[in-house]
């Protein structure tokens, strides 16, 4: 019973959390499987946070930890995918390695083709 209380405890990652950098959080994301991993990303590009500069610093904050970890290609892209359906202003204003998320985006889709 214990091990099931302890799969549900990680199962559950607080976009909240996630985005204001705590810790365990931040590493309940980072060992979950890449199916969780993209649920949550699409939530993040969803939250609601006010004002717009704190969404941008938050995603950003994300952003730069999925290239810190080395994570994938497809999991940027899908947040990215995300972020044009639910706002497209703050995606050109997130970066990716100097190059605003939307470029980056649009570059990886060309290579993928």
């Amino acid at each position: 019973m214990n091990s099931l209380s302890d799969f549900v405890d990680n199962a559950q990652i607080d976009i909240k959390k996630l985005l204001e950098g705590d810790k365990l959080t931040i590493e309940r994301f980072m060992t979950t499987d890449s199916f969780r991993q993209a649920g949550v990303i699409k939530e993040a590009a969803r939250a609601e946070i006010k004002p717009k500069q704190a969404k941008k610093e938050a995603l950003q904050g994300l952003l730069d930890l999925i290239i810190k970890r080395s994570m994938s290609r497809e999991l940027i892209a899908l947040f990215a995918e995300e972020l044009v359906k639910t706002d497209p202003e703050t995606l050109t204003k997130l970066m990716v390695n100097e190059t605003a998320l939307d470029k980056w985006a649009d570059k990886l889709t060309f290579e993928l083709r």
